[in-house]
């Protein structure tokens, strides 16, 4: 398959289990497919953003959604060590771990039910996760739920997919019930401007109250 052709096989997964055997068959050409054939620049981005808030490198910090580890590689060159990764392939959580940047890798599925007490953590990074056939708009009330008062939570969202799949009302709802304040949200950009120019996400920051 044209590694071009990845990211729309990917999104065209009929269900969970198709995604999760699909990412596990990816696994090893993920990060040459996406950087070199695709132009990812979602990590980037995400990591910059949450840069602004998180200036505590002993920061205890959730990668929701890691994958093969590319925004814990660009944490761990900025000087964060405690890195908890989770990811529901379990082939993509074997790349990561040979990167050896997480503290640890967990298989645990957005949207369900997470094994960690209220208020673990300091931040939370999901790049690339909240799109078309992947985690649901429901997923953030775990994700509000782990995180420390006054931590950030940071994260990518396709532009369409904010008012078309129901993260607009989830994100309206959390803000409403007290629970998170918008901190900000990026220009949209491409972020696989090689193969897909035209297709834009956000990178949104949220402080939890």
């Amino acid at each position: 398959m044209d590694p071009k052709d990845r990211v729309r096989w990917i999104c065209s997964s009929k269900d969970m289990e198709e995604l999760c055997r699909r990412y596990d068959a990816w696994a090893d050409r993920y990060d040459e497919d996406l950087i070199q054939a695709h132009g990812y620049r979602g990590p980037q981005k995400a990591v910059s953003a949450l840069m602004e808030f998180v200036a505590d490198r002993n920061a205890r910090i959730l990668d929701a959604g890691a994958g093969t580890g590319l925004v814990g590689e660009l944490l761990h060159q900025e000087g964060y060590r405690h890195l908890v990764g989770i990811d529901l392939a379990q082939g993509m959580l074997r790349v990561a771990s040979e990167k050896a940047v997480y503290g640890s890798l967990l298989r645990m599925a957005l949207g369900e039910s997470l094994a960690f007490p209220d208020s673990h953590f300091d931040a939370v990074i999901s790049v690339g996760v909240f799109t078309q056939g992947h985690a649901p708009p429901k997923a953030f009330d775990e994700l509000v739920r782990i995180t420390r008062p006054r931590g950030v939570l940071v994260f990518t969202l396709r532009c369409e997919t904010y008012a078309q799949m129901g993260f607009k009302e989830k994100f309206q709802e959390l803000e409403q019930a007290g629970l998170w304040k918008l901190e900000g949200a990026s220009e949209p950009f491409p972020s696989t401007p090689r193969s897909d120019p035209h297709t834009c996400v956000q990178v949104w920051a949220f402080r939890r109250c």
